[in-house]
């Protein structure tokens, strides 16, 4: 991911009535199809060419978020998660115990169902650890114990502290992320780009991961969880990233209608979690194919 300028990881949290819930899926649908119709360009091409054509993975969820409330807003003297050099804190934070990698400090927190939970959590904002053991309805010391391993792995962060008795209460939060253009991800050290990556990664599937515990999935009719390996020439590359950004702006130009739409109607709005990634495969080759002698059948 961190050395192709074309990458495209985002994931965000829209809120739609119920026009505005088919609307999307119709343009996950056709967004979907014409991916693939890239593919086959590349494909015609390469047969002219004899350009080497590259593997990339496309991934694409539109599902209901595994909670639609958001916490109560903090007040406005808790600085905001995005600031300048947090990769660097982030990274500098990363204890050797836990191997000093940010991929394995995305591994860490995906491991566990309430880590996950926690950072699902914190994708509304801010919370103490107390709130956050209400939200999850876990234990305070087991929701305190991970989010103390989360804060020494680099996975979250504390961005205020307020003194109650003789105790330190922490406000956790998680690093969320502006869009980066093309020109301003080029723009950035290859560590920084490497962490962006993983950040964002790991906020994809713990949403996802969240809602799939919670059900949220599989009662949606129009749930759309799409991914798949495509072969592109560099070309079908360009045009890859081109589609992902014009059919993200659709999709929130959707949600900003469902809005405009609500100020009449008044109808209740439901969060949904929107997740595009592209991004070129770890590696190129297919598996070679199994023999039939390798299969069996459980025929109990």
């Amino acid at each position: 991911m961190v050395d192709d300028p074309r990458v495209f990881l985002s994931w965000n949290r829209i809120n739609l009535d119920r026009q505005g819930r088919e609307e999307l899926a119709d343009e996950e649908l056709r967004s979907w199809r014409r991916k693939h119709e890239i593919e086959a360009e590349s494909a015609n091409r390469g047969v002219e060419t004899g350009e080497q054509l590259v593997a990339y993975i496309i991934t694409s969820f539109a599902y209901e978020r595994s909670r639609n409330s958001a916490p109560e807003p903090l007040s406005a003297s808790i600085p905001a998660p995005i600031e300048e050099g947090m990769f660097k804190r982030l990274t500098a934070r990363r204890q050797p115990g836990r191997g000093g990698s940010i991929e394995k400090a995305v591994s860490f927190s995906l491991r566990h169902r309430i880590r996950i939970e926690i950072r699902a959590a914190l994708h509304e904002g801010p919370a103490t650890a107390s709130r956050l053991a209400e939200i999850l309805r876990e234990e305070l010391s087991t929701v305190d114990y991970h989010l103390k391993e989360m804060y020494k792995d680099g996975s979250i962060d504390i961005v205020k502290t307020v003194k109650v008795g003789n105790l330190d209460q922490h406000y956790y939060s998680v690093v969320t992320l502006p869009y980066f253009t093309d020109e301003e991800l080029g723009a950035m050290s290859r560590a920084d780009r490497q962490t962006l990556c993983a950040v964002t990664v790991q906020a994809a599937i713990a949403e996802a991961m969240a809602s799939l515990w919670a059900g949220k999935m599989v009662d949606d009719p129009r749930v759309f969880l799409g991914w798949n390996r495509v072969n592109l020439d560099k070309q079908g590359r360009g045009a890859l990233a081109d589609e992902e950004a014009e059919s993200w702006s659709r999709k929130l130009e959707i949600e900003a209608k469902s809005a405009t739409r609500r100020t009449k109607t008044r109808e209740p709005e439901i969060t949904y979690v929107i997740t595009s990634l592209s991004y070129e495969r770890s590696r190129n080759a297919a598996p070679t194919p199994l023999s039939k002698s390798h299969l069996t059948v459980n025929r109990n």
